[in-house]
């Protein structure tokens, strides 16, 4: 099955960066494996992630649900690994919703948080001040 990827800035004025338009696999929504197009490089803790399309996913073993990590497009390469905290929203969509944050004028935006499709339980992304 397949859904699209909502995008929403929490910064006032903050420019929509990630493509809409990229489609979410949902073949196992245990590692909530998200495919994600980005048209402007935008941050994740621990990387830049340049324009071109990535696999976001939590590693198959619930203990480490916090756990992020970030490959390339056809998965050969793995670019990043964080630590996320637990995000919590009242009501869920029936697509993956990631949230940006605005950063200065010449840093790229910053994931802020990640909701799989259909749930309420999320990750927000930790960046060092």
């Amino acid at each position: 099955m397949y859904s699209r990827i909502g995008v929403s800035g929490i910064a006032i004025g903050a420019a929509l960066l990630v493509a809409m338009s990229a489609p979410v696999l949902r073949a196992d929504s245990i590692n909530k494996k998200t495919v994600l197009a980005v048209s402007e490089a935008v941050q994740v803790p621990g990387a830049v992630l340049q324009p071109g399309t990535y696999v976001f996913e939590l590693p198959n073993n619930p203990l480490d649900g916090n756990i992020v990590r970030v490959f390339d497009e056809d998965q050969s390469h793995l670019l990043t690994t964080f630590m996320a905290i637990p995000d919590y929203r009242l009501r869920p969509t029936n697509h993956t919703v990631i949230q940006l944050e605005e950063r200065e004028s010449k840093a790229p935006q910053a994931i802020h948080t990640w909701f799989y499709a259909g749930e309420s339980d999320g990750l927000e992304f930790v960046y060092p001040r």
